[in-house]
């Protein structure tokens, strides 16, 4: 009962079945959701779906203007084997001398530069400009430069693997060298384009630039084109952004399209982040996981078993649906559940699974919140200028703050510049918080308490270090108060009148 949804156009280039699950945005871009394939085509706005992403990666060690050297060689540099120099090589009518030549230097090489006649079938083109720069170090002359050697590593045609683990900024350097090279020109200005068009006839180079580029949020696509001699060119198309808007039924841009269901084989695959980078045609997209397993455990007529083949050790981190799924409200009820009926060899006569449920929730509750106590009380002995989130979420007891779980998936990305900032207005150290939806929640938190007036996260922190109890239900003003009168005495809580043990403002007043 399945059919195929597919989208074709010059930036996108998807085919999935219909369930598939499709990792989306609408125009309004609040943050990545998900939905099948089948209800994102019914979208009449269309769509943003991810294109790239932004990986961590540790970086190489080179400076700048040696990533600029790799990208002149890659694009406009050849490695004679004879004497192991490397060469330059442009026209006399492009504008980039000055360019390479401040390259070069920044890079502390010894190198010559010469004029190369044209001649033959290109004798009416412009002369060349060439660089020669040696591999070795000086023997002559200029003993304080260097030659290329050590950099050897990172120099191969087709991009060195030394070079996988770039960060973004660094291979952004790169990129542009590249494109000064070897990029489509527009009034020779490059520089103003807002888009690189790099063209190539080494399929396993364009290639290798496309995975590094959609890993460091461009979008990159790959089309080929034939020469007058026949011969491929491959022309890599980057811009840097990490989304791509697609079906709109406004417009002239490419719509979906059903295709009914055809005997042919179809692939599941999934990966730990349900983030599925594909290629179709030379354009990149990337997807939700397919429904590998809900599509195997179907019921059919002559099936009689699934396979599951895990590449990934998957089900070390996930598990099948069973019976405590439909009714346990995180992963740690289902566990306890499912350790409670497997103790009872899975005998629905022999447990009410409603009864199962709240028993293991309140085991799992009483459990975390001994370890949220524990890790409380060493929280409360370090001296911060921020306080520790989850000492805030322990004191105003909110129990789901303090046990948040990430489950959709724009919960697990890292929180944006913007929430800890805010996060650490509000006097809460934002370097203890890993993902966004954490600090989502936790911002809505602390708004509340401050829009109904209730104490904020230093008040709470400075009052419950002299021992004062649920501190999170006092009001800013008396909390504000009652630090005056311990500011007043010196901070010396024998001065004080009160029994931190037993005190409510409420009460006392």
């Amino acid at each position: 009962d399945e059919y195929f949804c597919s989208i074709s156009g010059p930036q996108s280039d998807i085919r999935v079945t219909n369930k598939h699950r499709m990792v989306y945005d609408n125009k309004r871009a609040k943050g990545w959701k998900i939905k099948n394939a089948e209800d994102i085509a019914k979208l009449k706005d269309g769509a943003r779906i991810p294109v790239s992403g932004h990986t961590k990666f540790g970086g190489v060690d080179l400076t700048d203007h040696e990533l600029r050297f790799i990208g002149w060689f890659l694009s406009d540099g050849s490695l004679d084997k004879a004497n192991n120099a490397i060469y330059i090589t442009q026209s006399e009518g492009q504008p980039w001398e000055k360019e390479i030549d401040d390259c070069l230097k920044g890079c502390g090489f010894k190198y010559t530069k010469s004029i190369r006649k044209r001649s033959g079938a290109f004798e009416s083109n412009k002369d060349c400009v060439v660089w020669s720069i040696s591999k070795g170090q000086p023997r002559g002359r200029d003993k304080n430069l260097r030659g290329w050697g050590e950099l050897e590593p990172y120099i191969r045609k087709d991009i060195s693997d030394a070079l996988a683990v770039m960060t973004e900024n660094q291979f952004d350097v790169m990129l542009h060298a590249i494109h000064l090279g070897d990029g489509a020109k527009q009034a020779n200005q490059p520089w103003t384009r807002r888009s690189y068009h790099i063209s190539t006839g080494n399929l396993a180079y364009a290639e290798k630039l496309q995975i590094m580029a959609v890993q460091r949020g461009w979008k990159a696509n790959l089309s080929t084109l034939v020469n007058n001699n026949g011969n491929p060119i491959y022309i890599l198309h980057l811009k840097k952004k990490d989304w791509q808007a697609i079906g709109s039924q406004y417009d002239s841009r490419p719509r979906w399209i059903r295709e009914q269901h055809t005997d042919e084989m179809c692939w599941c695959v999934e990966n730990e982040l349900g983030t599925l980078v594909i290629r179709r045609n030379g354009n990149v997209s990337i997807v939700g996981n397919c429904q590998m397993v809900g599509r195997g455990t179907r019921l059919a007529e002559g099936k009689d078993h699934v396979l599951l083949l895990d590449f990934l050790w998957q089900t070390d981190r996930h598990d099948l649906c069973r019976p405590a799924s439909l009714l346990g409200k995180d992963p740690e009820v289902t566990a306890t559940m499912e350790e409670a009926l497997e103790a009872k060899g899975y005998d629905p006569d022999a447990v009410d699974l409603f009864d199962l449920a709240e028993s293991a929730e309140r085991d799992v509750v009483a459990e975390r919140e001994r370890k949220l106590a524990d890790e409380l009380k060493k929280q409360r002995r370090k001296k911060k200028k921020l306080v520790d989130p989850l000492q805030f979420a322990m004191s105003i007891q909110d129990l789901d703050l303090a046990g948040y779980v990430p489950k959709q998936l724009w919960e697990f990305a890292e929180p944006t510049d913007g929430q800890r900032r805010a996060i650490d207005n509000f006097g809460i150290d934002s370097a203890e918080i890993a993902t966004r939806g954490y600090a989502s929640k936790l911002i809505d938190a602390l708004t509340r308490r401050a829009d109904t007036g209730l104490a904020s996260a230093k008040q709470i922190r400075c009052l419950e270090r002299y021992g004062f109890k649920n501190v999170g239900t006092w009001t800013n003003q008396q909390a504000s108060s009652m630090i005056r009168r311990f500011a007043a005495v010196g901070w010396k809580p024998w001065r004080v009148d009160v029994d931190p043990e037993t005190y409510d403002p409420r009460s006392a007043a």
